[in-house]
């Protein structure tokens, strides 16, 4: 579908623990007030926020460019491997499906069939071998 996100997610914005515990709300936690000027700068010149930043609007970009993302298309969960989270997108797309996985372990996982093209880092995997919390867009052969 159409991707959602917080706006402190997009900017890498640390957890607001004075607001939290000042206010007493605990989802205040993500509830920081930015000041537009300061973010600004703190884009160029904080290395952690500059990477958020710059790795989710790599994402983003990426996800503009193939059919299988449309809120419009097809998914399903795929079942690989206990260790990982795996949905097909846009099955039998003209532009061609893709296989978005998601190792949720802290263990590296190789998952022996997915072999294809990392539309991500463009690597060929073959097979696909995803490091601890790793994730891959495999356009698949």
């Amino acid at each position: 579908g159409v991707p959602a996100l917080y706006y402190h997610s997009l900017v890498g914005s640390p957890p607001d623990l004075e607001g939290m515990v000042t206010s007493r709300i605990n989802r205040r936690i993500n509830r920081a007030v930015l000041d537009a000027d300061r973010l600004a700068v703190e884009l160029e010149e904080d290395p952690r926020r500059r990477a958020v930043f710059s790795g989710m609007r790599r994402l983003l970009e990426v996800r503009g460019q193939h059919e299988a993302f449309s809120p419009f298309g097809t998914q399903r969960v795929e079942l690989l491997d206990e260790r990982v989270f795996a949905i097909r997108r846009g099955e039998g797309t003209a532009a061609g499906e893709l296989l978005c996985v998601t190792n949720v372990t802290d263990q590296t996982v190789t998952l022996p069939t997915v072999r294809g093209i990392d539309v991500v880092t463009s690597d060929e995997v073959a097979p696909l071998t995803l490091g601890p919390w790793g994730y891959a867009w495999v356009r698949l052969r």
